[in-house]
């Protein structure tokens, strides 16, 4: 045992000779502040490259580069958004297949409810022939039998109680059902025309953005702030559809706000609030992805 623990000991020196002298918790500290040292400089490349952005802008601006506009487009685009925003303003009346399931199961349930009720029914009937056919009332498979037939009983009573509630409500689904029709036959030729007009108004926007891009105009602050002062050098078709997706946003909704490039939050559950969400959180990834 005293072997053992001479032997331990004389590799404890001989690792902290190939160590320098160091103990462990001395490596794991200086380890710990350099990754310190090394996320402080990040960050400080992530400020640095900011202000460098800025003075880019700024040099920019007072020189002869021209500033983009992206707020102000001929009436052919805002006619193609007002279009657009007509089609996601009906889109919640487009019959869906999880409501056209559910309105078909709704008006099937009476007779789901009637099919049941006769399988009880029958159930009972044999019950009651085999309690005929049993033996005296204190032997056991006569008490196990009629045990079977109260159960059976109750739940054709059970079943008699929901059926009227079962029709009343089929009924409320049929008269759903032909309102949703009517209200999706009205929406559907209004979402067509907004699916065609936001194809055409996103190559417009894609146009746009490929000319300012090759000019190298000074792109407006809002969209500095979402999507950066320029297109990344990796990703450029994933960055180019999310800013056409913003623009065509900001046309559909009319928003106007020079700093938030999507306007504030709308207060509203809805549609509108879940794309701002959704564009909101794909520009924060963009710009701080990880």
């Amino acid at each position: 045992m005293v072997e053992r623990w001479s032997d331990l000991a004389e590799d404890v020196e001989e690792l902290r000779s190939q160590l320098g002298g160091y103990h462990l918790s001395e490596i794991v500290e200086r380890l710990d502040g350099a990754a310190g040292e090394r996320d402080a400089l990040g960050a400080q490349v992530v400020a640095l490259r900011a202000r460098l952005n800025l003075l880019e802008r700024r040099l920019k601006a007072t020189g002869s580069v021209p500033s983009a506009d992206l707020d102000h487009w001929p009436a052919a685009v805002t006619t193609l958004a007002r279009t657009v925003l007509a089609g996601q303003r009906v889109r919640e009346d487009l019959l869906t297949e999880t409501l056209t399931q559910d309105l078909a199961r709704r008006r099937a349930l009476p007779e789901a409810v009637r099919a049941e009720h006769r399988l009880l029914l029958g159930r009972v009937v044999d019950l009651a022939r085999d309690a005929a056919k049993a033996a005296p009332d204190d032997d056991p498979a006569w008490q196990a039998l009629h045990t079977r037939r109260a159960r059976a009983n109750t739940a054709l009573t059970e079943q008699q109680r929901l059926l009227p509630e079962a029709e009343r409500d089929a009924r409320a689904a049929a008269e759903q059902g032909q309102a949703a029709i009517r209200r999706h036959r009205q929406a559907l030729p209004v979402h067509k025309k907004a699916v065609t007009a936001l194809a055409e108004l996103a190559a417009r926007v894609r146009t746009r953005l490929g000319q300012i891009l090759g000019e190298e105009q000074v792109l407006p602050v809002w969209f500095d702030r979402a999507l950066g002062p320029a297109a990344p050098e990796h990703d450029l078709p994933a960055w180019l559809e999310l800013a056409v997706q913003v623009v065509v946003h900001r046309l559909a909704h009319s928003v106007t706000d020079p700093v938030l490039a999507l306007g504030p939050r709308p207060d509203e559950p809805g549609p509108r609030q879940e794309e701002h969400d959704e564009l909101t959180r794909r520009c924060e990834q963009r710009r701080h992805p990880g």
